[in-house]
């Protein structure tokens, strides 16, 4: 954590400039600022304002800090506005925002107007705060700076909340989701590996010790300002290193490393995201490779892998760059649309059931792998009116890919709520579809005749990856 990594080094290093330099010089005001920031993101805000203060006093010396007050004016009205004291803070980051703008701090103007649209939600004023938010976004855009864009999408969809726009809250929220789902493609394993051989290459206790005991002789006797200097300078790298390595373990604890898709783990957090935003209907759609287990045994594991991979790659073409696409489970896929209908969602069942039809992957032995997949959809909410949380309309997906994988590979099934007008629970729909078909609670489709008298798994057989071998061997006998 950030307490862990940055701060010892930036608090040794500051109380060694203090106890060298009666006035601090100015590496030392930039390291007491450094030292206030990391403050700042840990939520100790009254060290923080105490050594912004500081940092504030210190940039009055030094012409070449001038750029720091604003900045330093920014946080400590947000330190204001953390505290609940949104009222006060309102006109201190609007006098930080005309300083930055003045300076040509673009980076700085991006964070306090994000700050100023915080201010003004925490005051009931979501208009105003959509305003500040576009005009955050907008610029983090022109500036790409991709963090703060990032946040600022976050922002925007808490105004838009706010402001009754669940719609386009739900567009924020999903383009923001999808910036950071690009961003953590691009870690991978080696990269972890590697940062994490640098840690493990630091200096020994002792030696540690030893060293800072040279480097105060030293100090002492020569001057401590180019090494203050340099020694801010690695705080700052070992703090943004230990926050790229956190980062790096937080997406790779998400992420599935053969495919490069979100893991379960990531596709339930946005699974419980898009239950809570309430913003229209969703599709869930559940895919698994037919006969995957012969693939395995016939071909190999390598080659099972390389389907996998193709399989990955082509659900991630072929849907929306809005969809969520990701790995299940096993030879299992999620795929979720939202905001569509019960038709759009059973055409999206088909075309992904059609794209996987035509890949061609190499069996290794001259040939192509016979790839298909089946697929069951659901409505998110199950029923109009958000009966039956995300976890019923997953079962209802399984129910429905059960289904379609009794009626023989490389099929689809469908089941969507409907507006019964009567309270219906999901459990009565799970458990017998055709009930609840013919109550008129949802309705049912698929690429061919199907049973759904028979859409409850097996008895003993868990839900989601156990799942598995029994459609497999379902496919194969099927």
């Amino acid at each position: 954590m950030l307490s862990a990594t940055a701060l010892p080094y930036l608090q040794r290093a500051y109380e060694l400039d203090r106890a060298l330099n009666a006035q601090p010089p100015l590496p030392g005001v930039v390291l007491g600022y450094d030292l206030g920031y990391a403050h700042l993101l840990l939520g100790d805000y009254d060290a923080a304002d105490q050594l912004f203060a500081e940092a504030e006093a210190g940039s009055a010396r030094y012409p070449e800090l001038a750029g720091l007050k604003p900045r330093i004016a920014s946080h400590r009205a947000e330190i204001l506005r953390a505290r609940g004291d949104a009222g006060r803070a309102r006109p201190l980051l609007g006098d930080a925002l005309a300083l930055q703008r003045a300076a040509g701090d673009r980076q700085g103007e991006v964070v306090t107007l994000q700050r100023l649209a915080r201010t003004e939600l925490d005051l009931g004023r979501a208009e105003d705060a959509l305003v500040l938010a576009r005009q955050a976004v907008a610029l983090a855009e022109q500036g790409r700076y991709m963090a703060e864009l990032r946040d600022g999408l976050y922002l925007l969809a808490d105004a838009a909340t706010a402001a009754g726009d669940r719609d386009a809250a739900g567009g924020y929220a999903t383009r923001a989701r999808d910036m950071t789902r690009a961003h953590d493609r691009e870690i991978t394993g080696r990269t972890l590996a590697q940062m994490q051989a640098q840690a493990q290459q630091g200096l020994a206790p002792d030696a540690v010790a030893a060293r800072e005991r040279t480097m105060r002789s030293d100090w002492l006797r020569n001057g401590a300002l180019a090494v203050l200097a340099v020694l801010a300078t690695g705080a700052l790298w070992l703090w943004l290193r230990g926050r790229r390595r956190e980062r790096a373990l937080a997406v790779l604890g998400d992420t599935d490393p053969l495919t490069g898709l979100p893991n379960r783990r990531g596709a339930d957090a946005v699974l419980q995201a898009l239950a809570v935003q309430g913003s229209g209907r969703a599709a869930v759609l559940l895919l698994d490779i037919d006969g995957f287990k012969g693939i395995n045994d016939g071909f190999g594991h390598d080659v099972g892998d390389c389907a996998l991979a193709a399989v990955a790659g082509c659900l991630r073409a072929a849907s929306d760059a809005d969809d969520l696409v990701a790995r299940w489970g096993g030879e299992e896929f999620l795929v979720v649309r939202g905001r569509t209908t019960q038709a759009a969602a059973f055409a999206l069942a088909d075309h992904l059931r059609r794209q996987v039809a035509q890949l061609r992957v190499e069996d290794g032995r001259g040939g192509a792998l016979p790839l298909t997949v089946s697929v069951g959809a659901a409505s998110l909410p199950l029923l109009p009116g958000g009966a039956g949380g995300w976890r019923e309309t997953v079962r209802a997906a399984d129910r429905a890919l059960y289904v379609a994988k009794r009626a023989g590979r490389n099929a689809w099934a469908g089941l969507w709520g409907l507006d019964a007008g009567t309270h219906v629970d999901a459990f009565s729909v799970l458990d017998n579809p055709v009930q609840a078909l013919a109550q008129g609670w949802i309705a049912i489709d698929g690429n061919r005749p199907m049973d759904w008298s028979q859409a409850r798994p097996k008895a003993g057989k868990a839900h989601g990856r156990d799942n598995a071998s029994q459609r497999s061997t379902d496919a194969a006998t099927g």
